[in-house]
């Protein structure tokens, strides 16, 4: 990964992994941290391994300190907007440890 992307790793209650895949920083404003994830982009569960290309781009909005992330899609996806209820995500510092550079954050999703 280079210091644009940022690794979505939803994990479940357990805190075993579920959905992961790679996105890239798009910034930050007063709604969260915004990541966008190319057409193309490859989906993983658990310890499966690749399960799906996506056929649309996405952007995900995933905020400071609330209980959801947002999902937006676009054509040829079946849904345009996606709530998910989460517990706050935590921002871990990268592998490295460049805290401070910007977009050089993990965000794992929980």
């Amino acid at each position: 990964m280079n210091a644009a992307e940022v690794l979505v790793s939803v994990r479940k209650y357990d805190g075993s992994l579920h959905w992961h895949h790679s996105t890239l920083r798009l910034g930050e404003d007063e709604h969260g941290v915004w990541l966008g994830a190319p057409a193309g982009t490859v989906y993983s569960k658990g310890t499966e391994g690749p399960v799906y290309t996506t056929r649309e781009a996405r952007v995900m909005v995933i905020p400071r300190d609330g209980w959801w992330t947002g999902l937006f899609q676009a054509a040829p996806a079946r849904l345009d907007a996606y709530c998910d209820v989460t517990t706050p995500v935590p921002v871990a510092a990268p592998r490295g440890g460049h805290h401070g550079r910007p977009g050089s954050r993990r965000l794992p999703h929980t």
